[in-house]
Order: C-alpha cells, then sequence, then structure tokens
C-alpha cells in the first residue's frame, strides 16, 4: 500500500505511471513546522492502532476512521429503510486521569463536535444530498478511490462475500494478517520515536 508523504521526511513527491506527482509543490514544507508541536501534543491522547483495522481510512461496508482534532474519529453509515441511512460518530480517546477526561469532554461538547460532526461532515452531506441518480455520473481525478472501491464490491458480488479477489497482499497475506507497519504511517513514526526515548 502506497502511503503519502505527508508527514514523511522524504522530500520526493509520490509519482504516478502517468507521469503526474503530489504533492505538486513542497511549499507547504515551509510552514508545517509552525503546527507539527500541536498535532504532536493532540496526538498523545488517541491510542495508537494495534492492528490494520484500527488504522485510518475507509473499511468497507461504511465505515472511515481518521485521527482528527485530537481523538480517534469514526463516522459509520448503517442503512436502515431502503431511503434512509444513519449516521454514526464514534470520538476515541484514552485520558490519563480525570483532570484530562473532563478537557476532552469539555472541547467535544464546545468546538471538537462542531468541527468535525458539523463542518467537516456537513460538507460530505451538502454534496450528497441532492446528488441524482438518473443523470450520468461525472466523476474527476480525485474520485480514483471510490472508482477502486466499486470495483471491490462488484468482484465481491459476483462470487459472496467470501469470494475469492485477484489482488493480492504481498506475500498472499489475508487481510487480517497485514503487518501494521505496512499500512500505517503512525505506527513507523511510533517505532522511529521508541529508540530516542531510551
Amino acid at each position: 500500500m502506497a502511503e503519502s508523504n505527508y508527514m514523511r521526511r522524504s522530500p520526493r513527491p509520490d509519482l504516478y505511471p502517468n507521469g503526474w506527482k503530489w504533492p505538486k509543490t513542497n511549499y507547504r514544507r515551509f510552514f508545517t513546522w509552525i503546527t507539527k508541536p500541536l498535532a504532536e501534543r493532540a496526538r498523545r491522547n488517541i491510542p495508537p492502532p494495534q492492528s490494520a483495522k484500527w488504522c485510518g481510512g475507509h473499511h468497507l461496508p461504511g465505515m472511515f476512521r481518521a485521527e482528527f482534532g485530537g481523538d480517534l474519529y469514526t463516522r459509520m453509515c448503517v442503512p436502515v429503510e431502503e431511503h434512509l441511512t444513519r449516521v454514526w460518530y464514534y470520538h476515541c480517546t484514552r485520558p490519563k486521569n480525570a483532570g484530562r477526561r473532563l478537557w476532552d469532554r469539555l472541547m467535544y461538547a464546545t468546538l471538537r463536535r462542531w468541527i468535525i460532526e458539523y463542518n467537516f461532515s456537513r460538507r460530505d452531506e451538502a454534496a450528497m444530498v441532492n446528488q441524482r441518480y438518473d443523470t450520468p455520473e461525472k466523476l474527476s481525478g480525485t474520485d480514483a478511490e471510490v472508482i477502486q472501491w466499486r470495483k471491490l464490491v462488484v468482484t465481491k458480488h459476483y462470487g459472496g462475500r467470501e469470494a475469492p479477489f485477484e489482488y493480492r497482499n504481498p506475500d498472499d497475506l489475508a487481510p487480517d494478517a497485514v503487518p501494521i507497519e505496512r499500512v500505517s504511517v503512525r505506527y513507523l513514526q511510533e517505532q522511529a520515536r521508541a529508540p530516542r526515548a531510551r
């Protein structure tokens, strides 16, 4: 699995087969040092992932997980009826004491809930509410992940949930057996930090 260079120190951009690169420029590296201490401090309360299932990203059938705003944020879409889906939000932290637990609750009630559930997720809703399914769809370069998820779902559909899939993880590992260092940038960062802490 290719991971973004956003958090890595490598100055090289990600290169794609058609010659494109991401990020297009490196200007952001001139100012990321300003916010890095804040991000590191906020990350202390988020439990590090112990397996690939707890890493950030999309998890089929309808879950998205990310480290966001000082907590581990999970958004899960659950179908209820034919035209009704409920969205569940989970925010997970691991405070070290009662004072921090109180602070996390206060921050959730006053700021984090608004930032994540309303400001962040409502932007997705604004695009989805008026979506029409009777007109041709126009996909762009940012929809590459959507296209891959659809291919996966359709392929699985033809053979059921346990259908063999032509893609294999390196070393023919089952999805639950993939080592966490292959899918988690945070795990690699924690491992790199561990020798310095000793």
